[in-house]
């Protein structure tokens, strides 16, 4: 995934049942839980730009934090995370009935994530980390985690509003590590 400015995602890949919370030490992290297509073939538009070759995704996050300063390492945020003393695990969370925003040229397809800890780590990173975006071309303050499904043709995202995503909703999730996304690559950092 190639972004303008670095990113602190949380990787789909990264993610598994919290149920699994017990199994996870004794036989190794579960595998994480695909995501199913629910949006029709003939709906999705490609946007330039957006890693999603045909509308859907390549890469499956949710954006902690975006904008940051490209000289940001990973080893930078590993000694932050680990200065602060703060254990942001367990980072539990769940996802909500399907929203959109809309663009003039698309919608965006996604589902709203809901972490009380996910918001805290933002606001924490937001705080330390430097950021080659700021509030005059960016908005910092209203972090709004989501989950990318797809890109419809503008106007027809509605037809998907408020639906559950099958075998997602009343699911809560559990999350391993975090990525720093960057020009040059993706870098994992595990959360303590």
């Amino acid at each position: 995934m190639s972004h303008t400015h670095s990113a602190i995602l949380v990787n789909w890949e990264d993610c598994y049942p919290a149920i699994s919370d017990n199994l996870r030490f004794s036989l190794g992290k579960p595998p994480t839980t695909p995501i199913p297509q629910i949006l029709n073939p003939g709906d999705l538009v490609e946007v330039p730009g957006m890693g999603a070759p045909g509308g859907i995704p390549e890469f499956r996050h949710i954006t902690v934090l975006f904008g940051v300063s490209p000289d940001f390492t990973a080893e930078d945020l590993d000694t932050i995370l680990v200065e602060s003393g703060i254990t942001f695990q367990p980072l539990r969370f769940s996802l909500g009935m399907i929203s959109l925003f809309c663009k003039p040229d698309y919608d965006v397809i996604k589902l709203p994530v809901l972490s009380v800890k996910l918001h805290l780590l933002n606001h924490f990173l937001r705080d330390r980390v430097p950021m080659a975006v700021t509030e005059g071309n960016f908005s910092l303050s209203g972090y709004k985690a989501h989950l990318t499904l797809g890109y419809v043709r503008a106007g027809v995202g509605d037809q998907y509003k408020d639906t559950a995503l099958p075998d997602f909703s009343n699911k809560l999730f559990r999350v391993s590590g975090i990525t720093l996304s960057t020009e040059s690559g993706l870098y994992k950092i595990a959360l303590r």
